[in-house]
């Protein structure tokens, strides 16, 4: 997990960045993005590390500092995955707070394959409590902060997270993530970036 945790505390970097442009531009050439991003992502491995905040159960909080902005993250990897046999990449869930660029409660999916275009992922924490997400490659993210608030609420009040997504080839896949030490860990990136929690 640990060394999950590192690869991952750079590919985080371009989340907020990335859906920044998104949301308003709507789908962008991403390729031509994440090869200018590939060199900012070497030189942040060369500066920075990631400091390992806490391990809470099925969560880890994380902060990395980099130019003398705090970023800290949660993250956690399915406990089931379907169908099985499907070949992926790493998969996981994270929660981001980036206060010097004014995101707080950033929540994303990455899921090893590239989403079929204009897909979305359903993630459902309780059979009545439904999130929409919207897709650019192989990661989604909420449709803006207000979605991201009320996500983490329901995140915090509930017991599992099921993440539906569509593959480029049209293969529908399951993820399901445990919620157990989610406030945990969202208490501890909350208490290490300053951000009032919700």
């Amino acid at each position: 997990m640990i060394k999950l945790l590192c690869e991952h505390s750079l590919w985080h970097l371009d989340i907020p960045w990335l859906r920044t442009y998104g949301r308003s531009m709507s789908r962008l050439p991403i390729l031509p993005l994440l090869a200018i991003f590939t060199s900012l992502t070497v030189s942040a491995a060369q500066a920075a590390a990631p400091k390992m905040l806490g391990t809470y159960k099925d969560w880890s909080a994380l902060m990395l500092v980099q130019g003398g902005e705090k970023q800290c993250y949660m993250v956690s990897e399915p406990k089931s995955k379907t169908p099985k046999g499907v070949r992926r990449g790493k998969v996981y869930l994270m929660v981001t707070h980036w206060p010097a660029r004014e995101i707080v409660n950033e929540v994303s999916i990455v899921t090893g394959y590239p989403y079929k275009k204009g897909s979305e992922v359903k993630a459902t924490i309780r059979k009545s409590k439904n999130f929409t997400l919207f897709t650019s490659e192989d990661r989604a993210w909420a449709n803006n902060a207000k979605e991201d608030r009320a996500m983490v609420k329901a995140l915090k009040a509930g017991a599992s997270v099921t993440a539906t997504g569509t593959s480029a080839r049209g293969t529908v896949t399951k993820d399901k993530y445990s919620l157990r030490g989610f406030t945990a860990a969202y208490r501890a990136i909350s208490e290490a970036c300053k951000v009032k929690g919700v």
